[in-house]
């Protein structure tokens, strides 16, 4: 692997957006630069030449990515339930909904005999 001529925390800064700004996920390239920046910090760290001002402005940059990450995911996450809550029951086959009220039934009924013999 090659190193850049550049040091991370400048690839980083200007290249990336804030991550609170992002519409979407970060991208692959993002990721790749904040490991490099992350490494770059552990590096300074053993080598002993941290900068302290450096290193607080990288780790506030990275746990800022980090919850940009979260809240697109949990953004996900609630637009997916949503959409399944919108499906009218009367939208699945009947044959689905039996099938799915017997192989659920069955197994709540398996398990609570499988307690009761222990």
């Amino acid at each position: 692997m090659e190193l850049s001529p550049r040091s991370p925390p400048e690839m980083l800064e200007s290249d990336c957006p804030s991550p609170l700004e992002l519409k979407s996920a970060p991208s692959k390239k993002m990721w790749i630069k904040l490991r490099s920046l992350l490494r770059y910090m552990v590096k300074q760290l053993e080598n002993g030449e941290v900068n302290i001002e450096e290193l607080k402005k990288n780790l506030e940059y990275t746990a800022s990515l980090l919850e940009a990450v979260y809240i697109d995911e949990t953004r996900q996450i609630l637009d997916t339930e949503d959409e399944l809550r919108e499906l009218r029951s009367d939208a699945v086959p009947s044959e689905v909904r039996d099938w799915l009220a017997s192989t659920f039934t069955q197994q709540t009924r398996a398990k609570g005999r499988r307690a009761e013999e222990k």
